[in-house]
């Protein structure tokens, strides 16, 4: 395979990879709003661009087998169940328009991340291993940029004062202090995005024969930040990603000395860090009484009534709000249109129906098997496990900063196990040097070459 340092740059190589970086990076620092709530990230308009130059240089084919047909699936019933369900509600035209429009902004990250994973996998020949590192490289700089908010802006509001000289929208920001944000604008959904890049520095720590400073120190820095933004949801999802991490270990190679050494350190690390005066610490000891936790609670109540009245086909993907004027006649503020749960969200939008497809797009994921040459299969169980477990707190599977990252994860996966295919039917020229003569533990350098 192809790495970055070892091939000519191309303008496509350049389009793609600054339309990653540009949707990590950025974050919601340069969203604007074209019209009443209908708000456009800068990275949005540069990935059209993308996927205009991409189409031309790549062939873009869906098999009906592909990972991505499941939340094609899942987009169009959200349609179906907003028509069936319009006369009930009365839903009016341009409130189903308005409904069917992050759908579409789904589809359009479905086709972003294709065109980006078949023109650099299957193209370019880039290996998993340096793209993945690419997308960790990206949240460093989020994570520096957080760093210097915290230090120079502890109070949001300053912060988001900078933007707002440039025409940024950003809708009832939350005034945090003494938090970090940074482009991302909400610790909560920072945190648990995060969650990404310390999958991924965590399993080369773990796994990689030959361990990276450079990946310890990736690794440190996401932890801090992630406890810096004193957020709960990403300091479970990152518990839970070394959890499942630690048993893919034992699985592959059985119990070791530094495994015992590991435990004595976490048991010795919990009580000093609960009796330390870390603030989210803090917020876990006292999470009944937080008052964000209440505001949880409540959504969820709420949640489970809207629910129950609409159990088969849910009201219609992304027409909370219209289902809420309907039965209120307001809103009491822009989180009307939005529930503190993925998992409810689902629910309440698609119906068990819903639920039942997106369940099995979830078991597609979580069924695929690493390619020969690469560890991206298990990188992503372990990271959609931990999301599922984090999206209870929050909407984290239809953000899009979460999404786009993710779904490039899971195409490179498919591309990269298609690529091996081709190899071994015939189709390419597959030769591989062994880097590491262990068997379990076989890293391949690959090379593919096109059959003339």
């Amino acid at each position: 395979m192809q790495t970055l340092m070892k091939q000519k740059i191309t303008i496509a190589d350049c389009v793609s990879f600054f339309t990653i970086f540009a949707y990590i990076v950025f974050g919601n620092a340069l969203t604007f709003n074209l019209g009443q709530r209908f708000p456009v990230k800068l990275q949005e308009l540069i990935s059209i661009i993308a996927i205009i130059y991409l189409l031309k240089k790549v062939d873009l084919s869906f098999g009906t087998r592909s990972v991505f047909s499941g939340i094609v699936g899942w987009v169009i019933w959200g349609w179906i169940s907003s028509i069936i369900v319009s006369p009930i509600y009365s839903y009016t035209i341009s409130e189903i328009i308005y409904g069917w429009l992050y759908g579409g902004r789904i589809l359009h990250l479905l086709l972003l991340t294709s065109l980006l994973s078949r023109y650099l996998i299957k193209k370019k020949r880039y290996s998993v291993k340096e793209l993945s590192n690419f997308i960790s490289n990206c949240f460093v700089v989020v994570e520096l940029i957080g760093i210097i908010q915290l230090l120079l802006f502890p109070i949001a509001y300053d912060w988001y004062d900078l933007f707002y000289g440039i025409g940024v929208y950003f809708p009832n920001p939350d005034p945090h202090v003494n938090r970090l944000i940074s482009t991302y604008f909400d610790p909560n959904f920072l945190s648990s995005i995060l969650v990404i890049p310390f999958t991924i520095e965590l399993y080369k720590v773990i796994f990689e024969e030959k361990k990276s400073l450079f990946s310890i120190i990736k690794l440190l820095l996401t932890v801090i930040v992630v406890f810096l933004t004193s957020s709960r949801s990403g300091l479970l999802g990152c518990v839970i990603a070394s959890g499942l991490m630690l048993l893919m270990y034992i699985h592959r190679n059985r119990f070791r000395r530094w495994i015992f050494i590991f435990f004595a350190v976490i048991l010795v690390a919990i009580p000093i860090i609960l009796s330390s005066n870390i603030r989210v610490i803090d917020r876990i000891l006292n999470f009944m009484t937080d008052p964000s936790a209440q505001a949880r609670f409540k959504s969820w109540r709420e949640s489970f009534e809207i629910i129950l009245k609409n159990l088969l086909f849910g009201i219609g993907y992304n027409m909370l709000g219209a289902y809420r004027m309907a039965q209120d006649g307001q809103l009491s503020s822009s989180t009307g249109y939005g529930v503190d749960s993925s998992i409810l969200m689902i629910v309440i939008t698609t119906g068990i129906v819903g639920l039942i497809a997106f369940v099995l797009f979830i078991m597609k994921i979580i069924k695929q098997k690493d390619p020969a040459n690469s560890s991206i299969a298990s990188l992503n169980k372990v990271i959609i496990i931990s999301s599922l477990t984090i999206c209870f707190f929050n909407n984290l599977l239809f953000y899009v900063l979460w999404l786009f990252p993710f779904l490039l994860m899971i195409k490179f996966c498919e591309d990269e196990k298609s690529l091996a295919k081709e190899a071994k039917n015939g189709n390419v020229i597959f030769t591989s040097n062994v880097i590491c003569k262990e068997q379990r533990h076989c890293k391949i350098e690959c090379k593919f070459v096109k059959k003339i």
